[in-house]
């Protein structure tokens, strides 16, 4: 039998190194010898035990580039040897929402590196109809940026048209940046992102916000009404996750008829201002991960080069080192954005 090296989250804030059977793909499955693996937010909660869906042991990492090891029977159109990347979705394929093509609202839904295990290995096993070729000029550290990127096209895209818009992005870590980023690129007017680190707002504007606001030091409801606009913003994406107070700052410094798209993970019940939702007609979306087009889109963004990753990605590490990364996302919050796993050159 064939042995992976893989690196297992066993318990909070415990990841060890050990080897694994090597995957065989069964019919409609492929193995991908994985390059590269970013450290995504809900790893980083799983780690410490505050994931709602993720618990250990299981492999983490769902955001990796990498080549086409192994191919199963009946596969078709993906050949081994592809520079792919994966979209780990995996979905029941039944249900109504899968019918429809809304297959991130699958009943079922579950994501390769949260609820099985990941890309934080040498090897993983992906359905090939999950995976995307990449283009030769996209490298690898790059292309691994296109499943944070695909969340961020979903989420522009379930806010609606933003041409001439003002938008608010709470939040400065990778889907935050890359929000506003994409954001610039869909046609929005202005945009305005938050966060509690300097460093972080330093970045927000080098990927394309016009304003940034630290909202540890400043009252977000007086930057905005005053260096804004007085009657609030068009569109705000919620992208922290977990403390009601960003969801409190969407329904108040949006303008009448606004619409709020939250990107966060919410682990527990929060309170919303209902009132101020119906008085000021208020849009109030989720945005769940994506689908196949938003991973295109991703792709095609990265291409062409209209999103400049380079400033995201803080500082990579081995696969043998895997927990040093995370102990050095702990250490270094206040700059650390996009970590990523080098698995294989």
């Amino acid at each position: 039998m064939a042995f992976l090296k893989c690196a297992k989250l066993v318990a909070p804030r415990k990841i060890v190194i050990e080897e694994a059977p090597k995957p065989t793909p069964g019919p409609h499955e492929v193995i991908i010898e994985v390059r590269y693996c970013g450290i995504c937010g809900s790893d980083i909660h799983a780690y410490h035990g505050r994931h709602p869906f993720i618990h250990p042991p299981i492999v983490l990492g769902h955001e990796f580039s990498g080549v086409v090891h192994e191919v199963g029977e009946s596969v078709e159109y993906v050949f081994r040897g592809q520079r792919a990347v994966v979209e780990p979705l995996l979905t029941c394929g039944r249900c109504l929402n899968c019918r429809l093509g809304d297959y991130n609202r699958c009943k079922e839904l579950k994501v390769i590196g949260c609820q099985t295990d990941g890309a934080f290995a040498e090897f993983v096993k992906v359905p090939a109809h999950r995976v995307f070729e990449i283009p030769d000029d996209l490298d690898f550290l790059t292309a691994a940026f296109t499943e944070p990127v695909a969340v961020a096209v979903h989420a522009v895209k379930r806010a609606g048209p933003l041409a001439g818009n003002k938008v608010l992005v709470l939040g400065s870590g990778t889907i935050g940046l890359l929000v506003a980023a994409v954001s610039k690129i869909y046609g929005a007017a202005e945009v305005i992102s938050t966060d509690i680190y300097d460093y972080k707002l330093d970045v927000a504007l080098r990927m394309g916000a016009d304003q940034v606001v630290n909202v540890r030091r400043e009252s977000l409801e007086e930057y905005i009404f005053k260096h804004v606009d007085p009657e609030g913003v068009d569109v705000v994406f919620e992208c922290v996750g977990g403390v009601k107070e960003t969801l409190e700052q969407a329904v108040k410094v949006t303008r009448r008829g606004a619409r709020v798209v939250v990107v966060g993970v919410f682990g527990k019940p929060v309170e919303v201002n209902v009132g101020l939702v119906q008085d000021k007609e208020l849009e109030v979306k989720g945005s769940a991960v994506y689908i196949f087009k938003d991973f295109l889109d991703a792709i095609e963004l990265l291409r062409r080069r209209r999103i400049d990753v380079r400033p995201l990605a803080t500082k990579v590490f081995s696969l043998d080192q895997v927990p040093d990364a995370f102990k050095y996302i702990d250490e270094h919050r206040d700059t650390a954005i996009k970590v990523l796993i080098k698995v294989k050159d």
